[in-house]
């Protein structure tokens, strides 16, 4: 009887402690599954022109959960220059950043840098040129055919921009002068002519060359940070704020 008895009880516990291990295993699992959030998808990535990629999808949440966000949108891309009227092969002309068309006598600014000296644009463009560009130019004295005192010619090997009329603007002209010291180092004088020139060589052959005589005009400041903040030339001595 007393046999009985123990058996009866020793199943009894055994009985309880199986069911109470089954619920904290049941209970552990409903906790981690309602924590557990569905993962933010990943941002487009930039558009050509100006549109911008699309966002991603935000992740669905696990159960008792808390649902992923959605990803970033990308950024737009830059906006494309417009293509002269009637755009030559290869041409010289001015702008910062797409170029501008100009005649002889036209008018172009004289720029002052951060750092005291004086410069203007140059830009070009080339329908069938190889990219990048192998370039020489500069800007020369119509009275004598050779560059200004203190400046002299430039080349380089130029990216040109996508598109049926490949450019390239921004290239910098140095001339003479120094904002400082204007009594031994004058910039040349508003109304001043000066020949702008480009030269364009696949390897070593020229392929294409063109000028054009203008004339200076107002002298306006010009801050590189203004638009690129982020260069690592920002915030040194005499080089924007």
């Amino acid at each position: 009887m007393a046999t009985g008895l123990l058996r009866a009880a020793g199943m009894r516990r055994f009985g309880l402690l199986l069911a109470g291990l089954i619920g904290l295993t049941a209970c552990q699992g409903s906790v981690e599954q309602g924590h557990t959030g569905g993962k933010g998808g990943s941002g487009g990535s930039g558009g050509s022109g100006a549109s911008g990629g699309v966002g991603g999808v935000a992740g669905s949440g696990g159960v008792g959960g808390v649902a992923g966000s959605g990803g970033t949108a990308g950024a737009g891309g830059a906006a494309a220059c417009d293509t002269p009227e009637s755009a030559d092969v290869f041409a010289v002309g001015t702008g910062e950043e797409c170029f501008e068309d100009v005649a002889d006598n036209d008018t172009v600014p004289l720029m002052n840098g951060p750092q005291g000296g004086y410069h203007v644009w140059l830009s070009v463009g080339c329908e069938d040129c190889k990219n990048p560009l192998v370039l020489k130019y500069g800007a020369h004295d119509p009275a004598t055919g050779e560059p200004f005192t203190g400046t002299g010619d430039l080349q380089a090997a130029v990216p040109l921009s996508s598109g049926e009329w490949p450019q390239k603007a921004g290239l910098i002209v140095y001339m003479p002068g120094l904002s400082w010291d204007p009594e031994y180092e004058p910039p040349p004088a508003k109304g001043t002519h000066i020949v702008l020139w480009a030269k364009a060589y696949d390897g070593s052959t020229l392929v294409h060359e063109d000028e054009v005589e203008v004339v200076i005009g107002d002298t306006m400041y010009w801050d590189p940070c203004e638009k690129n903040p982020d260069d690592p030339s920002c915030g040194l001595d005499g080089n924007g704020p």
